[in-house]
């Protein structure tokens, strides 16, 4: 049996993060400067889940790793983004319908946010995309009789 103590795993997650430092700094930048022109934002956000996707698994990662993931999501993740662009446009809409209900705007807002944050990872993933109940990779599961 392993011990491991929590001394060794916090020296280990500050080493990690400071080896690996000066590539998240980098794809950063990078992912800041993609998202000036509005067209490659998504592209420039799935680029850096895919960098970060690659130091998370503990892989070497390299700038290279951010242009990789551009050029492989760059449709996947525009399609997405046209389709979140097509929902804020509703929902700016909707906020100006119902002006009164400023609350509910925010309530809004922040599920999408939510839903961003929780989606958009997993449809980047190879694996596709995997819930607790069944892995969907684009076909629907089988039904079992």
């Amino acid at each position: 049996m392993i011990k491991v103590s929590a001394g060794r795993t916090l020296r280990k997650f500050f080493w990690d993060s400071y080896d690996n430092l000066g590539i998240i700094i980098l794809g950063n930048l990078l992912w800041f400067s993609f998202c000036l022109p509005l067209i490659t934002a998504p592209a420039s956000t799935a680029a850096l889940f895919s960098l970060t996707n690659h130091i998370a698994a503990g892989k070497r990662a390299s700038i290279r790793d951010f242009w990789d993931g551009f050029k492989k999501y760059f449709l996947r993740s525009l399609s997405l983004g046209l389709i979140y662009l097509l929902l804020l446009a509703m929902l700016i809409s909707n906020l100006f319908l119902y002006q009164n209900l400023s609350q509910m705007g925010r309530v809004v807002a922040a599920f999408l946010g939510a839903v961003n944050l929780w989606i958009i990872p997993p449809l980047l993933s190879d694996r596709g995309v995997q819930f607790t109940s069944y892995s969907w990779t684009g076909h629907w599961p089988e039904k079992s009789t």
